[in-house]
């Protein structure tokens, strides 16, 4: 839900007559945005992360409360060769897209050996900065700003 779409709920709530129905629906809406359900994604779902090619799976969790989304998972390139920066996947839900600061929000994935590459959220997909080894999976935990 939105910022927009929760001042709205409320006014509704409260605009005509207030009855017990409608307060208990403007609050409810409250705290299903103060405790989501959580998201679950792999390269195989669409809840709010899209493949974007066969390079990698991946697996994402995570929840949007406000404007923060956290996320954290992992992802492996599966091309046979390493390959250097490309689009992990692409965000479909729009509540989830990035807010648009002067530069991208960035962050670090890191495999079990101790390889790092950056990931970048950048308007509507999560993109991977650097090259990436074969059959190594990168871990990642990190949250970002979202414009709504």
């Amino acid at each position: 839900m939105t910022k927009t779409e929760l001042t709205s709920a409320i006014g509704t709530a409260m605009s005509i007559v207030i009855s017990r129905v409608k307060l208990l629906l403007g609050i409810s809406k409250i705290v299903d945005e103060i405790y989501p359900t959580p998201i679950y994604d792999t390269q195989a779902t669409t809840n709010v992360f899209t493949k974007e090619a066969d390079n990698f799976t991946y697996i994402i969790r995570g929840t949007k409360i406000g404007r923060n989304v956290s996320i954290s998972g992992r992802f492996t390139n599966t091309t046979g060769v390493s390959i250097g920066s490309q689009t992990l996947c692409d965000i479909t839900n729009s509540e989830y897209n990035n807010y648009v600061f002067a530069t991208d929000q960035t962050f670090i994935a890191q495999s079990t050996t101790g390889q790092t590459v950056l990931v970048s959220v950048s308007g509507n997909s999560l993109y991977i900065i650097g090259t990436i080894p074969n059959n190594v999976a990168f871990y990642f935990n990190f949250t970002y700003q979202v414009a709504n």
